[in-house]
């Protein structure tokens, strides 16, 4: 859902802010919750459990949504490039059958939406 919304939306804020959530429902549906954590503490973190470059991409969002300041075309091209590489660095981490198993649990969603998030547990 959010990946179609990040594809299909118009303009480059909505891209980015559903980016953004795409990535973190995914991460949500794995097992890692951000929990108190703030968004840079989380992002690096995923980083170093995924090896991948969520970092860059939340700084780059944290900017966009709070400073009032517009992306430079650079951090606008990384932010729009981020999502693909991201899922598949995330996946091949996981065996086919813990993610499907993950996604097919309710909880983890429930949570995402309507809950607080729970400590993060997972090894």
């Amino acid at each position: 859902f959010y990946k179609n919304r990040a594809r299909n939306s118009r303009s480059v804020s909505r891209k980015i802010y559903f980016t953004y959530r795409c990535a973190g429902f995914l991460l949500n549906q794995l097992g890692m919750y951000r929990g108190e954590s703030t968004y840079l503490k989380f992002a690096k973190r995923v980083d170093s459990r995924y090896d991948s470059r969520f970092t860059p991409f939340i700084i780059n969002y944290l900017k966009l949504k709070y400073s009032g300041q517009e992306l430079t075309a650079h951090e606008t091209s990384d932010c729009l490039k981020f999502l693909q590489p991201f899922v598949q660095q995330v996946s091949k981490k996981h065996p086919l059958q813990f993610r499907i198993e993950r996604f097919l649990n309710p909880i983890p969603l429930i949570l995402f939406y309507f809950g607080s998030e729970p400590d993060d547990t997972t090894t």
